[in-house]
């Protein structure tokens, strides 16, 4: 019946039961091994692996009781007030800044009868922040599993987005409300789905980790404890919405006029349902993980703070392990079905489906851009294409996978990506501002995330906090919100948004008690599935050596390559993309940001960087938001500059200058979509063959007329889809070539590269030689 001894800890065979280790919560409790604050906090946290298994989600994991634990709260007013200006992000108004005050975490120790705060630390972002907490942890010399002794484990809120992301809210939270919540765990109880065994990891002799392994010991081999389900019914409760379905419906179509105008792409709005809970939240999780269990569940408990998180959540924010950052977009889907055939058909609409599929292409696209922040040139890809299926609905999936730069960590990927993407929209920046815009809430914990990191040997895994439900306790006992939303796009049908996020939420709501189950939509409950699908990699050209990255405002010694490409950056969530491709092939990049770049900088700007080529960033709205897109534009149409090449934006910008005149698109905007492009051979497209698919993300369009710049390509609808200047090295793509939809992008970009500049680079080089 005894466990196993190995290498300082205990393991014990058990069944492969997703739910194993929320009986074993009870028994602990009902030992007074999680509730007695003799051993510590009486916090709980569980992060559990539901469903199928796969490389992401084969473990389920306990915190034992924690004796230090780290919050940060939302600033006093004073130091951090809600914005006051009257701009409208929904209408392309958005004024970055200004910089937030230090986020400052709160260090706490338990001393045996509640916590008590022992130091502080600050960061200028969460990155910074949490990786003060570094000093915190026991030095270890192996690392002998998933998670071990000294980790740092715990929830963060959406609203953390204020240290992410340029924007000071409309609707921040209120003072002292939690934006973080982080321990280190000293005690883990791990599952390990996969071989089908219970370990228990403390460190050195534990004397809460020897009265487990006792109680462990005596149960039988293998270890199966049933979960319990709620015996009782639940009590029927009233919710309340933040929108109607009417109002619901309005935002649609606010978003797609937003989306037609050019202010972004796609927009994921967050509609919220409160009410009371009739019982423990507790209970509502056994339900959850019953009805509808999910690879990154989790449950976060703070008796102290009044704070109840529970969430299915089959979504992945960031995993790292061995240098490599992983993300698991989900973007796409559809309902589950009882009868397999009416199942597989809606799997197959899902597949085929030109909306959603441009959605989760737009996705991916922004994920590889924001892994990219903090990861090496050529190594960011798609690795894995398919649809996950839950018991009440299914998705598309695509994993993201690239290299952590040298300089990067755990804490800096973490703040590069979060808040995910998928619930957000892009441009991320603006379209977080628009949601702050029309939801008119904090978002709080929902689209915030809860996991683990340990720095020491660089592992990580966060999931996104959708499927959740964030309850409170106070005077009157429970009350819970439950938020539910979907990725708005221009092809939305306003109706069918409506109720994918009712289904979305339907789960949560039942377990609630909001809804009964003879009111819910379809009372479905289908076995998980993951279904493989053929995916489509980036083509990558890689330099024998590869390009960096730096900001104009640097030090710009460590710049090496004789090809130096000023990039300027208009608030775009494809930036990095690009980036990444010159540097693939073999140029320096430097970044300025155009949106607050100012005019008056070039010359300066072009004295120091001293580039070979320039590269006019997209981005959201119009040109014209950004005086140093529209100053370089002008400037090279004179001569005065070195090769430029505009994209979407960049390439509005050009034809703007030239007097060209820009309108919504006569044919509709098209995101995220490849399309023909029919082009010239007598242009940069010399070689290539007509037409290529390109990705486009316009609502805005050149109209066609006589300027100095040349239309050499158009779309099937004659919409101008490229420029070039007869004599100069002028060059406008409206599309975007480093998509991972269009084909042979990184070819025109290398075209680019190949521009009179860089030949005359070679001549020198040549000539040096010689």
């Amino acid at each position: 019946m005894g466990g196993v001894s190995l290498k300082g800890h205990r393991y014990w065979n058990c069944a492969d039961d997703s739910g194993l280790l929320l009986s074993l919560t009870e028994i602990l409790r009902k030992e007074s091994l999680l509730s007695s604050s003799k051993w510590g906090g009486t916090d709980e946290l569980l992060l559990l692996s539901g469903g199928p298994m796969t490389d992401f989600s084969s473990h389920s994991m306990m915190m034992g009781p924690p004796k230090m634990r780290v919050i940060a709260r939302q600033p006093e007013i004073n130091f951090l007030p809600p914005r006051s200006d009257d701009c409208s992000p929904m209408k392309g108004e958005i004024t970055l800044g200004p910089q937030p005050p230090a986020l400052e975490l709160q260090v706490q120790e338990w001393d045996g009868i509640e916590w008590k705060t022992t130091s502080h630390h600050f960061g200028v972002n969460l990155g910074e922040a949490l990786s003060t907490l570094d000093q915190l942890q026991t030095p270890r010399d192996s690392f002998e599993h998933i998670v071990n002794p000294g980790s740092w484990a715990g929830g963060l809120a959406y609203d953390l987005v204020q240290w992410t992301q340029p924007w000071q809210l409309f609707h921040p939270p209120d003072e002292g409300d939690i934006l973080l919540l982080l321990y280190r765990v000293d005690r883990w109880i791990l599952h390990d789905r996969a071989s089908s065994t219970l370990h228990l990891i403390v460190e050195g002799d534990d004397e809460w980790g020897n009265e487990v392994e006792d109680l462990l010991s005596i149960l039988p081999n293998p270890i199966n404890i049933p979960t319990r389900s709620p015996d009782t019914p639940i009590q029927p409760s009233v919710e309340v919405s933040s929108q109607s379905d009417e109002e619901h419906t309005k935002i649609v179509e606010e978003v797609k006029k937003s989306i037609k105008a050019g202010e972004f792409y796609q927009l994921n709005f967050g509609r919220r349902w409160m009410g009371k809970l009739q019982e423990d939240p507790w209970n509502t999780m056994l339900r959850l993980c019953k009805n509808n269990p999910a690879p990154m569940s989790t449950w976060l408990n703070s008796p102290d703070l009044d704070l109840a998180i529970c969430s299915c959540s089959p979504e992945l924010l960031m995993a790292v392990k061995d240098r490599q950052v992983s993300t698991r977009p989900i973007k796409g889907t559809r309902p589950r079905n009882q009868d397999i055939h009416l199942d597989e058909q809606l799997r197959n609409e899902l597949i085929s489906d030109k909306k959603e599929n441009s959605e989760h292409r737009m996705l991916v696209d922004l994920e590889r851009n924001d892994i990219g922040i903090v990861c090496q040139p050529g190594s960011v890809d798609a690795s894995q294409f398919q649809v996950e299926a839950y018991s009440q609905v299914q998705h598309l999936v695509t994993e993201v996978q690239g290299t952590l730069q040298d300089e990067e960590n755990v804490w800096s990927a973490l703040n590069a990506i979060f808040p995910g993407g998928s619930i957000t929209g892009c441009p991320k920046t603006a379209t977080i501002a628009a949601i702050d815009e029309l939801e008119k809430h904090n978002r709080s914990f929902w689209t915030g995330s809860i996991g683990y990191s340990d720095p020491r040997c660089g592992t990580a895994m966060w999931n996104i906090l959708i499927r959740t439900m964030e309850a409170k306790q106070g005077i009157g006992g429970w009350k819970a919100t439950i938020q539910a939303g979907g990725g708005l796009v221009m092809a939305s049908n306003a109706k069918m948004e409506v109720e994918e996020a009712k289904w979305k939420a339907q789960a949560l709501r039942v377990a609630a008690g909001w809804l009964s189950e003879e009111r819910s939509t379809e009372n479905v409950n289908c076995p998980h599935a993951i279904y493989p699908l053929n995916i489509k990699r980036r083509p990558v050209k890689l330099n024998s050596e590869i390009g960096k990255i730096a900001y104009w405002e640097e030090d710009l010694i460590a710049l090496e390559s004789e090809l130096r490409v000023l990039f300027i950056d208009n608030l775009d969530s494809f930036t990095w993309n690009i980036m990444h491709s010159l540097c693939e092939l073999g140029a320096d990049v430097v970044h300025c940001q155009g949106r607050g770049g100012a005019p008056e900088q070039l010359t300066d700007m072009l004295s120091k960087v001293n580039p070979t080529h320039i590269l006019i960033g997209p981005g959201p709205g119009r040109p014209e938001a950004s005086p140093l897109s529209m100053q370089i534009a002008e400037v090279a149409l004179h001569g005065q500059l070195p090769p430029v090449l505009g994209i979407c934006l960049g390439h509005q910008a050009l034809g703007i200058a030239a007097g060209m005149k820009l309108r919504q698109c006569p044919n509709g905007a098209i995101h995220g979509i490849p399309v023909a492009i029919h082009h010239q051979k007598d242009s940069v497209f010399s070689g290539f063959s007509s037409p290529m698919l390109m990705t486009r993300y316009n609502s805005l369009s050149l109209e066609q007329s006589e300027s100095c710049l040349k239309i050499i390509a158009t779309d099937e609808n004659q919409e101008v889809m490229a420029i070039q200047h007869n004599n100069l090295p002028i060059l406008g793509l409206q599309f975007h070539p480093e998509s991972i939809g269009s084909t042979m992008g990184i070819d025109l970009i290398s075209s680019f590269l190949s521009s009179p500049a860089r030949r005359e680079v070679e001549e020198q080089d040549s000539h040096r030689r010689d």
